[in-house]
Parts: structure tokens; C-alpha cells; sequence
């Protein structure tokens, strides 16, 4: 009887061993995945801060092409005064010639350039945002600087106001 018992411990080892071994594989593996994981997870960052930067060149140059050369604003709707050689300015600030190349504005809009406007991101308080919510930000800071009675971009309060 103590052999048979011996001998199922020794079974019993053998498989634990075994079992362990098996485990000591099964670690080995997924360590190496989560190795592969790791370069994977790198690769992807790398790939985003390229693309973020990209993006941002994008944005930024077409931001600077629909920007009037008058108010150096980016309008936030259409239309956008177009001269015939294609310079854009605000309808603010169209005038009967063309601020860039001084030839005649007549009644040319720009299309294009209310779908850039309708898309960019629009800056402000060194905040970037949706046109959307950039109409919002700035009803916000207009109020803000309403209430101290000074332009905009002239105050800390209203930069301070701006989160």
C-alpha cells in the first residue's frame, strides 16, 4: 500500500512538473507578446505625433490662407469676398480692390473657402477650437470683457476668464 501511495506521489510530481513546464511555455509566449504588443503600441504613438503634426501643419496653412489681410481674422461663415486673382478678405473688410494685388473686387465668393472656414480649427486665448465651439468660446469672452470694459485681446482677464 505505501508503494502504490509512493508511487501516485511520484505520478502526481511527474504531472505537476509537467503541468509546470507547460505553464513556464505558456508565460514564455505571452511575454513575447507582450513584447510584440509594446513595439506595436510605440509604432502607433509614432505614427499619431507624426500625423498630429501634419494635421497641425495643415490646419495652420489653411487657417493662414483664409485669414483677411486686412484684420488678420480668420472669418467664422461665408461668404468669403474672393478678387479675381483668388486673394480672399472678409466681408468686413472688401473693399472695392483687392488689399493683396489691388485689382477691382467685384462679386466674386469663395466657396472653398467656407468649407475650410466650416472645417479648421480656430484659434483664440491660445486655445484651439471646432468652429462650433469657437463661436461659443468667444460669445464667452466678449461677455468677460464686456464686464471690464476693454477689448479682448487687450486683457489678462479675459485670457484668464478662458479655460
Amino acid at each position: 500500500a505505501y508503494r502504490d501511495a509512493f508511487r501516485d506521489l511520484i505520478k502526481e510530481k511527474d504531472v505537476a512538473i509537467e503541468e509546470n513546464d507547460a505553464l513556464k511555455e505558456e508565460r514564455k509566449v505571452i511575454s513575447k507578446e507582450r513584447d510584440v504588443m509594446k513595439i506595436d503600441n510605440e509604432t502607433l504613438k509614432s505614427e499619431k505625433t507624426g500625423l498630429d503634426t501634419k494635421y497641425t501643419a495643415l490646419t495652420s496653412t489653411l487657417r493662414g490662407e483664409v485669414e483677411c489681410p486686412v484684420c488678420l481674422e480668420v472669418p467664422t461663415c461665408g461668404p468669403v469676398p474672393v478678387c479675381p486673382n483668388g486673394h480672399f478678405v472678409c466681408s468686413k473688410c472688401k473693399d472695392s480692390h483687392c488689399p493683396t494685388c489691388r485689382v477691382k473686387m467685384f462679386s466674386g465668393k469663395s466657396l472653398l473657402a467656407v468649407k475650410v472656414i466650416e472645417n479648421i480649427e480656430h484659434e483664440d486665448c491660445g486655445k484651439i477650437f471646432p468652429l462650433e465651439e469657437y463661436k461659443l468660446h468667444m460669445t464667452a469672452c466678449q461677455l468677460a470683457c464686456t464686464e471690464q470694459s476693454t477689448a479682448h485681446r487687450q486683457t489678462s482677464f479675459a485670457a484668464e476668464r478662458c479655460h
